[in-house]
């Protein structure tokens, strides 16, 4: 590649509370063998020293620029980024993660020989220190999706905005949704509409850290973002891509299984939002009991779950649960 063609890539990194991996991430990325970069470092009003490192950094490497904003939280973030790029290709990375020397010079050669509006690479799993918790991959195997294949592909795996270069006027005017956690996923299926064809890339580029004690890692609350993000999801397909329902369905399902079983795990099964997955399996129960993959102790769930009245602390569904938990 021609060192006066080669694009520009944005790489937005959203800041908040770690200070203590945060140097190792944007070094990671400052450090790439690509050296076309825009970086773009938003400090969501860090209450620690991120502020400073991400300055100090900055007045280091003119590629870099950094955003102090009020703490909105990390949709937030990356939607002030998004705002802000000049890039050809974009690139998300979360500031207690970091990334392969090579990832982006790797990625981009992927979009470009093969015509890739989205290349989505593997990652692994490291531990706070950094030490890797799993098997990492040395393929560097390419598969072309088209994008119906990509969305019936991505449509029961679980998605992250980090660890997938794409052109930039693929995220056009898409921004993420305000939720607490898994707002990358309410825009998924958005995003692949927008590709005309998608790389996965088996090489392993990004190394995501896994922390005690943070919110994705927490499992006795229900998440309720995590179905409403579905539910959009589904809204959005069933006005958009209504053939690619049934191969989603079964993650709709399990989400809304995981927040039923939480709320009657606490004993709070009056809860209005319970009420609200209630009213939408109750609407769209044929979609549901008729998707892809569903066990049929997930189809038995559902007919006991839309069949119990949820009124009452003490329904069918719920003497189910607590048969089961005590088996």
């Amino acid at each position: 590649m021609e060192k006066d063609t080669e694009p520009l890539v944005s790489i937005i990194i959203p800041v908040y509370q770690t200070a203590v991996y945060l140097e190792t991430c944007i070094r990671s990325v400052t450090e790439q063998t690509y050296k076309k970069l825009e970086i773009i470092l938003v400090d969501d009003g860090s209450p620690d020293n991120c502020p400073v490192i991400c300055d100090r950094i900055a007045a280091q490497d003119r590629r870099i620029s950094v955003i102090h904003q009020k703490n909105s939280g990390v949709a937030a973030a990356r939607n002030t980024g998004l705002q802000c790029i000049t890039g050809e290709y974009l690139f998300f990375v979360d500031s207690d993660d970091f990334i392969a020397h090579d990832a982006i010079e790797a990625m981009l050669e992927v979009s470009l020989k093969n015509d890739a509006d989205m290349v989505c690479a593997h990652c692994h799993a490291v531990d706070e220190e950094g030490n890797s918790m799993q098997k990492q991959t040395n393929s560097k195997q390419v598969r072309l999706l088209s994008k119906k294949a990509a969305m019936k592909h991505y449509a029961s795996l679980p998605w992250a905005p980090w660890n997938r270069l794409m052109r930039t006027n693929v995220h056009k005017d898409i921004f993420f949704p305000a939720y607490h956690i898994h707002e990358d996923e309410a825009i998924k299926f958005q995003l692949l509409s927008n590709c005309q064809q998608i790389a996965e890339f088996e090489a392993d580029t990004y190394a995501y850290r896994q922390r005690r004690g943070s919110i994705t890692a927490s499992s006795e609350t229900p998440r309720m973002d995590m179905f409403y993000c579905r539910r959009e999801n589904y809204e959005w397909l069933k006005q958009n891509s209504p053939d690619i329902i049934p191969y989603f369905i079964k993650s709709l399902w399990e989400d809304a299984l995981y927040n039923i079983s939480m709320f009657c795990k606490s004993g709070n099964t009056l809860n209005p939002e319970l009420q609200q997955i209630h009213a939408f399996t109750r609407k769209h129960w044929a979609s549901i009991f008729f998707g892809k993959k569903l066990s049929a102790s997930q189809r038995l769930r559902l007919v006991l779950f839309n069949i119990s009245n949820w009124k009452t602390e003490n329904n069918c569904y719920c003497r189910f649960y607590r048969a089961i938990g005590r088996l």
